[in-house]
């Protein structure tokens, strides 16, 4: 016969399981707030992005607008001259700020950030249905602990007032059975224990493949912003080139005014040499004017440049970003995967703490019968219920839940 101390130790043991699984599952609540609270910080600072997106390409609109009106008054003021330079050079800075109005406000761009926008709102919903399952689970988990305290210190009191049991006046065949049946009772202990230890494993990996999302999404985040910052430093540069192209206008009214002037020192008499003199040292200046004119024009070219491999450089990064989505993805789904995987091994434990908790009783049971004066009579009912009903239930259960473990 078995100590009732190992009985009581084994009894105790699926109760120790399920507050470390409390605890587990409080810590995955605090980590489901803190994504949740990170997630919806992210989402605000995409939005203020895009607020500020759309008014530079507001801005850079009006701007075009602005240049658009130069140039029809340009060209009222200039339809007798031969000269197409200033007019070149205005149409030029027209594409470039069709350009960049297109680069700032572009259909890819935002479409990429809606689409996080809406992967952001689907994993909150997602931490809200975790967190009500959670809830729930912590319900079951308390009152199944108090199922079993209650049921645990009934047994004590219960073995506390039953008498000794003289072991001389059992049969060698109860003694048997009653060795059988506690030895089942024990490997579906081992058996439980087994699936526990799956359950724990398939726990950790789950956390192991969340850790690896959450750790691409902070690189996808932090790209998007250096991407962000490179297209502010664009802004400036477009910026710097209308302020260029503003100069230069000016220098082209200024040449207007000068050529306006010498016509007049051309009908005046005897002023003719001075003014020729005044127009070439001006006309010198101007042409220094123009050198440095063009120099700037080299250097906008080449930050022109710079800027194409940049933005081409961003076409490419954004690509990869798409693709690293899409893995995003099916990871999440083999996760859900696991998720419920792991809902149904504990509704295989409950089920299997009930069969144990129903033999125990059986047990308690037969030794309360074996103690009272009337042996024989009790060993006969003990045996009519273990050949009958208790060995082809105990088995079928025992058929079902290994067949269950080997799934």
């Amino acid at each position: 016969m078995p100590n009732d101390s190992q009985y009581n130790t084994r009894i105790v043991q699926p109760e120790k399981e399920k507050n470390d699984r409390k605890s587990e599952i409080s810590t995955l609540a605090n980590i489901l707030k803190k994504k949740e609270n990170r997630y919806q910080g992210k989402l605000a600072r995409r939005r203020d992005e895009i607020k500020i997106l759309k008014e530079k390409s507001y801005e850079l609109a009006l701007k075009k607008k602005a240049l658009e009106e130069r140039i029809q008054k340009a060209n009222e003021s200039l339809e007798s001259k031969t000269e197409t330079v200033d007019l070149s050079l205005v149409e030029e800075t027209i594409n470039q700020l069709d350009d960049g109005i297109t680069f700032s406000d572009s259909d890819g761009s935002e479409n990429s950030i809606f689409k996080e926008e809406e992967e952001l709102h689907h994993l909150i919903l997602g931490n809200h249905k975790r967190k009500e399952k959670i809830n729930a689970d912590k319900e079951k988990i308390f009152n199944e602990k108090q199922k079993l305290i209650y049921q645990n210190e009934a047994r004590q009191q219960h073995l506390k007032s039953t008498p000794t049991i003289d072991t001389n006046s059992f049969n060698e065949d109860e003694e048997n059975e009653l060795h059988e049946l506690y030895e089942r009772l024990v490997n579906k202990e081992s058996e439980i224990e087994k699936t526990n230890k799956e359950i724990d494993e398939l726990i950790s990996n789950n956390n192991q493949i969340k850790e690896k999302v959450e750790s691409e999404y902070e690189n996808k985040m932090n790209k998007i912003s250096k991407l962000s910052d490179e297209i502010t430093e664009v802004d400036q540069l477009v910026i710097d080139i209308h302020k260029i192209k503003d100069s230069i206008m000016s220098l082209n009214e200024e040449l207007s005014q000068i050529e306006h002037s010498k016509k007049k020192a051309q009908r005046q008499n005897g002023l003719i040499s001075v003014s020729i003199n005044v127009f070439q040292k001006e006309k010198e200046e101007l042409e220094k004017r123009g050198i440095e004119a063009e120099r700037k024009l080299k250097l906008l070219e080449d930050k022109e440049k710079q800027l194409k491999e940049r933005r081409r450089k961003f076409n490419e990064e954004n690509s990869l970003c798409e693709l690293n989505q899409n893995s995003i993805s099916e990871k999440k789904s083999e996760i859900e995967q696991i998720e419920s995987n792991i809902i149904k091994y504990e509704n295989k434990i409950e089920s299997t703490n009930e069969e144990i908790a129903r033999q125990s009783d059986i047990v308690d049971k037969l030794l309360l019968e074996a103690s009272s004066n009337r042996a024989d009579s009790r060993i006969q009912y003990f045996q009519n219920i273990l050949n009958n009903d208790n060995d082809s239930e105990f088995n079928s259960g025992k058929q079902n839940f290994s067949s269950d473990v080997d799934i």
